[in-house]
């Protein structure tokens, strides 16, 4: 039976205890409702993710006392985390005496009040007729690891018995508890987590201050950067700064993300939405400057499009330049751009949200909703 002392979806990592109380205030209240995945599939999640931890067994050298090991590590189908042994290391033969062991997991090192899970439990040897799918599943996380078919090597599986986690060390939001085999065993690992480093690697290089823009929108708090860390399939988590501290926080995602694809559709809808809510004004004679804003799709390449002729009756006025316009109010967007010496003739419609506009008006100047998203007919 699960016994947290507190839900992990209320930790928070500020970084320093001595945070501005109205600051720390809209960091609470903003994680305490930001969508995350339960505390058991998190960590189920983590752990099949990792590849390296610290492993605590009973020292046969020095009786009574522990031992502590840096091992590699994979994790089966099942979640029980893999080693690949030699029989010359001490932990082999800690573990050939007593396979009572654990296996501590730290999703970030340098950061004592992030999570911490610590895994109890057996470590036995792999048997013959398992060896094959635990070598491949040890190799895909450790493609290099060539001495793991040596002689003196084996592997062995830390069959778990319980799964303790702790967050928010040193922090006023500290959360912790724990879970036997039978509810980690079945708890599902997120399908996202495993793009999280090319998504992250490519919002960070790429679109570092949208990321900061989504971070100030759903936290209300103006931070001057943000680092993301990792996704998952109901949002991510960033590292932002502000006024010289730094603090983790999670950005939910509208809805869950069914696979990379759709991660990608969700990060453009939060992303449109927190440009146009950093302009606070958006009328008539500002429109047309605002929407340039939407120069973000070329950068993100939209996957869903639709096109309609609309022949070349536009009011005069709006478009003067032979550029390609990228116009946008919310999820929607229009596509631009003039043919020869004619007015803009050719509209195409980006919708992100996954429903079809089958009618632009073009002759007002008015935004205008529509089927779940927004049009700006120009």
């Amino acid at each position: 039976m699960a016994s947290p002392t507190q839900s992990s979806n209320q930790a928070v990592s500020t970084g320093d205890v001595n945070t501005d109380p109205d600051v720390f205030q809209l960091i609470q209240t903003h994680q305490e409702n930001a969508a995350r995945l339960p505390p058991v599939e998190e960590i189920r999640t983590l752990l099949n993710q990792s590849t390296r931890g610290m492993l605590s067994t009973f020292s046969q050298k020095h009786e009574g006392y522990p031992s502590g090991s840096m091992v590699d590590f994979a994790c089966d189908a099942d979640g029980s985390p893999i080693l690949a042994v030699s029989s010359l290391a001490v932990h082999t033969k800690d573990l050939l005496a007593s396979p009572k062991c654990s296996l501590l997991v730290a999703k970030d090192p340098e950061d004592r009040t992030d999570l911490v899970i610590i895994l109890h439990g057996d470590a036995i040897p792999v048997s013959e007729k398992d060896i094959t799918a635990v070598r491949t599943a040890y190799l895909a996380k450790h493609p290099d690891s060539f001495w793991v078919d040596f002689g003196d090597f084996q592997f062995m599986r830390i069959e778990p018995k319980v799964v303790r986690y702790v967050s928010g060390v040193a922090t006023a939001l500290l959360g912790s508890g724990e879970f036997s085999k039978e509810e980690y065993q079945t708890a599902k690992v997120d399908l996202i987590a495993q793009f999280a480093k090319p998504v992250a690697s490519h919002m960070n290089r790429d679109h570092a201050e949208d990321t900061r823009l989504i971070v100030q929108h759903s936290t209300s708090i103006p931070v001057d950067s943000a680092y993301m860390l990792d996704v998952d399939s109901l949002g991510f988590n960033v590292k932002a700064a502000y006024q010289g501290k730094t603090y983790k926080l999670r950005i939910p995602f509208p809805r869950r993300a069914e696979d990379r694809k759709d991660v990608k559709t969700l990060h453009i809808t939060v992303m449109i939405d927190s440009r146009i809510k950093a302009f606070p004004v958006l009328n008539h004679s500002l429109l047309s400057l605002h929407c340039i804003i939407l120069y973000i799709a070329l950068n993100l390449g939209i996957t869903r499009c639709y096109e309609w002729h609309l022949g070349s009756h536009l009011p005069s006025g709006v478009y003067h330049s032979s550029e390609t316009f990228f116009c946008c109010v919310g999820v929607g967007f229009c596509k631009m751009s003039e043919s020869g010496s004619s007015y803009v003739n050719d509209v195409t419609v980006y919708d992100v949200s996954g429903t079809h506009h089958r009618q632009l008006q073009t002759s007002y100047l008015q935004t205008k909703q529509s089927s779940g998203f927004w049009v700006v007919p120009l």
